[in-house]
Formats: structure tokens, C-alpha cells, sequence
């Protein structure tokens, strides 16, 4: 079990990458919409839950620091995590991914794979 995903694992910034990576490439194949919002929505909720396992780790007393700066820190790690996946996302895949020839000949929208760049709305 020591290979798997724990609460403690989370207090890195690769392990909170690589999960955001894994489960939006996860859910873009099966649903089929477009990452990167979500994907921040995720490292969004990543980077919360790291926040409250520190949190819980450090120790029993009640956080001291304020609301704001806690949501502002969240939001921050966040988005240090999105950068990160969406690095590692598009770095490891061709710059210009053909399309299937099926695609090309039907017309028809297809569902992305698991390893497709996550493009932007445009």
C-alpha cells in the first residue's frame, strides 16, 4: 500500500501535480470535455486539501491564521499546482496531435483520449 495515494503524500507539490494530472486525464477521456477549467477546479480542491492536512498535521489548535489568507493561499498553491500539471501535460505530448482519420472523414466531434493537451476555449 505504500505505492498508493495517502493523506500524507499530499504535502508535495509532485504528488498534488500528479494527482490533478491523473484525474483530469482520467475524466477527459471517459466524459470527453475540455480540461483546463476544470483542471483548476482540481488543483483548486488539491491544493485545499493539502492545506487541511497540514493543517491537521502541524497541530490540534485551531488554525490562527486568518480566512482570507488562508483562502488566498489556497488559491495561490492552486494555482502553482495547475501551472505544474499543465506543464507536464503539454510537454510530454507533440505539439500538433493529428486527428483519426475517422474524424477527418465523418465530420463528427471525437472524444479526447487520455493523454490529449489540454487546449484552452478558442
Amino acid at each position: 500500500m505504500s505505492d498508493f495515494f495517502k493523506l500524507s503524500s499530499f504535502l508535495t507539490l509532485a504528488t498534488c501535480t500528479a494527482a490533478v494530472v491523473i484525474v483530469v486525464n482520467t475524466l477527459q477521456s471517459v466524459f470527453g470535455f475540455r480540461a483546463p477549467l476544470f483542471a483548476l477546479l482540481v488543483s483548486i480542491a488539491v491544493s485545499a486539501l493539502a492545506y487541511w492536512v497540514t493543517s491537521k498535521a502541524a497541530a490540534p489548535a485551531p488554525n490562527s491564521d486568518p480566512f482570507m489568507l488562508r483562502m488566498f493561499l489556497i488559491l495561490l498553491n492552486g494555482c502553482l499546482i495547475y501551472c505544474s500539471a499543465f506543464g507536464i501535460q503539454n510537454s510530454i505530448l507533440p505539439s500538433t496531435p493529428s486527428p483519426p482519420p475517422a474524424a477527418i472523414t465523418s465530420g463528427l466531434p471525437t472524444k479526447p483520449s487520455f493523454l490529449t493537451r489540454w487546449q484552452p476555449f478558442i
